[in-house]
């Protein structure tokens, strides 16, 4: 049964010694959550993903943290990691080009969904509500030179302090210019940071800035404030026209912990008893309790683990996972995973 902030704090604030009101109590869940989520495999942690691409390079939603298993066109495929194309004996670094079959690369994490398309581009930014006026928004990155993009915070001339990025005010939605456009011509984004806000903000790329035309690269979540999204590239599978059939990819993935926020979210974690049993862990390591914090966190492990073994049933037959070697230099050997 799922499990909402609101239940959570109302079940969870009197073995803390705190009100259910009280924004530690929120606190103690969120990082018990965080903990939990991060230290296992539980019920409720993991998702199936479905997308089209267009293109090789995905970029995956922020609720993703790690790609476990994939299929191409229900075909499945491997999942390999960052240091893959690194292998003495492997392919080396490969691109959109080379085809190596249904393989999944690791591709780290960019603040965007999409890369910007060459060098000289103007950002556009756009707020969603009146809320969000006077909010800021940081863009870090390399100029169309290759040089860092630093602006002047205050003062002028010689007294002049710097800062790295550009910051960009949000304006009304409803002004008659309803966006802010930076006068500094990027190349590459590395970083956004962002205020807390009530509504979305969407980033755009200015690729003709005579005709005006616009190319949306990110959009964030109000409460998103250091964006980052995992990308992946899947070799030789661009260039696909002929719709969704063609470039269906579908993924199990172990979901990124998110904050709940509001009373009505609802939290990854469904085992209160668990949740409970890890915020007094924390509690008690802030004591310097390190003893019976360790019995308390032993006993959030062992309800998950309870709580998964009741999920999963005694029904399920155990999957072999195994990678066929031969998609490079294995000689038909297969590896037992």
């Amino acid at each position: 049964m799922k499990v909402t902030l609101g239940d959570a704090k109302t079940r969870i604030a009197k073995h803390l010694n705190l009100c259910s009101t009280d924004a530690r109590t929120t606190e103690y869940i969120n990082e018990a959550q965080r903990r939990l989520i991060e230290s296992g495999k539980w019920k409720g942690t993991y998702g199936k993903f479905n997308i089209c691409v267009t293109d090789g390079c995905i970029c995956w939603p922020r609720q993703i943290e790690t790609i476990e298993s994939v299929a191409v066109k229900q075909n499945p495929g491997i999942v390999r990691n960052g240091w893959f194309e690194f292998v003495e004996s492997g392919y080396g670094l490969l691109d959109n080009k080379d085809n190596i079959g249904y393989q999944l690369l690791d591709r780290g994490e960019a603040p965007t969904h999409k890369d910007l398309s060459g060098a000289g581009k103007k950002i556009r930014v756009y707020g969603t509500t009146e809320a969000d006026v006077g909010k800021t928004i940081t863009i870090k990155g390399y100029d169309s030179n290759d040089n860092w993009v630093r602006t002047i915070k205050s003062g002028a001339g010689a007294t002049a302090v710097y800062q790295d990025g550009r910051v960009v005010t949000l304006v009304s939605p409803s002004a008659g210019t309803p966006y802010a456009t930076t006068t500094d011509l990027f190349k590459s984004i590395t970083s956004v940071t962002k205020d807390v806000t009530q509504g979305d903000v969407i980033l755009y790329e200015l690729t003709d800035e005579s005709a005006g035309t616009i190319v949306e690269v990110a959009e964030y979540q109000p409460d998103e404030t250091i964006p980052a999204y995992r990308r992946s590239l899947i070799p030789k599978l661009g260039g696909a026209s002929s719709g969704c059939d063609s470039v269906a990819v579908t993924v199990i993935a172990k979901l990124r912990f998110i904050n709940a926020v509001n009373d009505t979210d609802i939290l990854m974690v469904s085992d209160t008893y668990a949740i409970k049993n890890m915020a007094i862990a924390i509690k008690l390591e802030e004591n310097r309790d390190f003893g019976a914090a360790s019995e308390y966190r032993n006993l959030a492990f062992d309800s998950l683990q309870n709580q998964l073994a009741n999920h999963m049933g005694d029904g399920v037959v155990p999957v072999l996972q195994m990678t066929n070697l031969n998609t490079h230099g294995g000689g038909g050997i297969e590896s037992v995973i």
